[in-house]
Formats: C-alpha cells, structure tokens, sequence
C-alpha cells in the first residue's frame, strides 16, 4: 500500500500540468445577422434560376440558424447550379462547410471541403481568410494535427497576427499552463509594436521638416497593421490574466493527496470540501477502529476483512483528493477563460469575418 502510494505521488510529481477544460462558444442568429457576407449579392436573373431560388432560400435558414435545413438546401443549389458557373459553385461549396462548422460538424467540414471545389482553392478567393480558420479548429477538433499544422502554417503566410491570435486561442483551450508560462515571458509582440510606432514617428517628423512626404497607402498599412498589433497585444495581456488568476486560485494536486495520505480527510479539506473531509475521516476511522478492535479480540478474518476494506477507502481517498483538485483547477481556469475568451475573440468562431 505505501509503495502503491509513494509511486503515484512520485508519477504525479513529474506530470506536466495539462488542466484539459471544457471550453466552447456557440454564436447566436443576432451575432450572425450583424456580419456582412463576403459575396456578392444574387443577380435578379440568379434569383429566377432554380439554383437561384434554393441558394436563397438556404441563405434565410442559415441565418437564423436553422443549419440542417441550410446544408439541404445548400446542397440542392449545388446539384441545380451549371457546372461552368464555377464562382458560384466555390461559393455554395463554401456556406455548406460554414454552416457544418457552426453547427460543430467538423468531420463533415474536412470531407465536404477534400470533395469540394475549394480543396485547391487560391487567396483570391473572397472567404480565404475564415474558410482557413474554419478549417484549422476543425482539424484540432479531430485531431488532424500534421493539416492542422499546415493551415497554420498557411495563415502565417497570408494572415501572421491572426496566426498568432490563433495560437493563443489554441493554448488557452488546451489548457497547456507550460505553454502558457512561456507565452507569458515573450515579448515579441511589445517589441514589433515599438518598433512600427518608431517607424511611424520618424516618417512623420521627416516630413514635418521638409526631408520627404509620407506615402498615404503606405502610412495607412502601417496604422492598419499597428491597429492589429494593439489587438493582439490585448489577447496576449488576457493570457497572462488567465494565469495569474490560475496561478493565484489554483490547488496543489500533490499536495491535497499528501494531505490526505498523512490524514484521510485533510486533502479535502484543503479544497474546502468539509463535508466530504468529514466523511473521509469519519468512515476511515471507524474501519480501522473495527480492524484493530477485532485482531485484539482474536478475530483474524474480520480483522483482515475490515482491514482491506480500510485499505480500499485510504487508497481511494487518496486519489479521490488528486483527481478533486483537479477538477476544482479545471473549474477555475475555464472561469477565468471563458470570458476573456468572448470579449477577446479568442475562440476560432468569433475569429470569422463574415457571415451568410
């Protein structure tokens, strides 16, 4: 028994901590209603084609988000649609994956998306940006990570801070407080951000003494870009929130089992769970009790019998206390998470652009 318990404490030393939370978002038909769509709008004649009148029609169904009756009637436009008209396709093709993905049908994104027109699909495509966002959580959500790794990759390309913005959604809803830690001590983003402000600065006096102008298209990139940088420093400055608040609350998993090992009950009572302290003790001394008042009594199988019985709930107690802890660290990091998540944009879903 002791050395079943100095092993489990000494695996659990050595652990790396992983609190594995139970995050998600789900976004009302209101949010949905306010996102502008990134295509262009049906013609009048599109509208009397029959592909015309259930692409319509599904766009209405996915905006008040009734998705199985959208991805229908998305996919009778589909079939309905002449092949030659291929933006549309793309398009159709399109909203069928977004409305899979807002109703968390995520192996049916990857495999509508491998079947669709859009598996060699090229940045000028209007949706570029969400259909890679789309794409990435869905692959992590089935744990295709080598795709998943390569839309990253892609939006690193194209996207970088919104890349980044990803990866710090990613860590958070892992539930990974090493990666954390480390994110926590980079810098990288104050760094590029004092750069471009002095990059700023130096163009704007150099005009202001006659030693040039400012080229307008260039100047408005760079207050776009400094824009976004601010915004990411915000998700970063909410990272470390989150662990600190973590950090601060959290309950040692070692020691509430030590705890318990050294008295049955005061593990729990570490965690504030008096009642279930209580219990422990109570029930933990009453079976040794009986063992012990059974072997004075010569009574060696009541003994023996009480005793393994002591010996279940002691060892139970033990890892009762461990997995508890856990479980209250799991419950305070998805509630210093989960809002910082919302109001940040953090999940993937609130990271798209566009709507129906």
């Amino acid at each position: 028994m002791r050395i079943f318990t100095l092993f489990f404490l000494s695996v659990s030393l050595f652990a790396a901590e992983v609190v594995k939370p139970v995050l998600g978002y789900s976004v009302h038909d209101r949010y949905l209603q306010q996102m502008r769509t990134i295509f262009p709008k049906l013609t009048k004649e599109e509208k009397e084609h029959s592909w015309g009148k259930e692409y319509s029609i599904a766009l209405h169904f996915a905006k008040d988000l009734d998705l199985y009756q959208a991805v229908a009637t998305f996919k009778r436009a589909r079939v309905l649609i002449p092949d030659h008209n291929i933006a549309r396709r793309r398009e159709i093709d399109y909203q069928i994956i977004n409305a899979y993905y807002l109703g968390g049908k995520y192996e049916e994104v990857v495999t509508h998306f491998d079947h669709s027109l859009l598996a060699n699909i090229e940045p000028a495509f209007p949706a570029f940006h969400d259909l890679l966002v789309i794409l990435y959580d869905s692959l992590k959500n089935i744990k295709e990570e080598e795709r998943a790794s390569f839309m990253l990759k892609t939006m690193d390309k194209y996207f970088p801070l919104e890349k980044q913005k990803l990866e710090i959604g990613n860590a958070i809803l892992a539930g990974d407080i090493d990666l954390l830690e480390k994110d926590a001590k980079s810098f990288d983003i104050e760094t590029s951000i004092a750069s471009l402000e002095g990059s700023l600065d130096e163009n704007f006096f150099k005009e202001s003494r006659g030693e040039g102008a400012i080229d307008e298209h260039t100047h408005s990139l760079s207050e776009d870009k400094l824009q976004s940088l601010y915004h990411l420093k915000e998700c970063r400055d909410a990272e470390r929130s989150i662990l600190n608040d973590y950090t601060l609350q959290r309950k040692n998993p070692l020691a509430a089992s030590s705890l318990n090992a050294i008295l049955p009950g005061l593990g729990y009572l570490y965690l504030g769970q008096k009642q279930s302290a209580l219990t422990a003790l109570l029930l933990n001394t009453v079976t040794a009790g009986a063992a012990i008042l059974f072997y004075k009594n010569d009574n060696l199988p009541a003994a023996l019998l009480t005793l393994s019985f002591e010996s279940g709930w002691y060892l139970g107690g033990i890892v009762g206390a461990y997995e508890e802890a856990e479980f209250y660290n799991r419950r305070m990091f998805e509630k210093a998470a989960h809002y910082r998540m919302r109001d940040h944009k953090l999940y993937p879903i609130l990271m798209l652009r566009h709507g129906f």
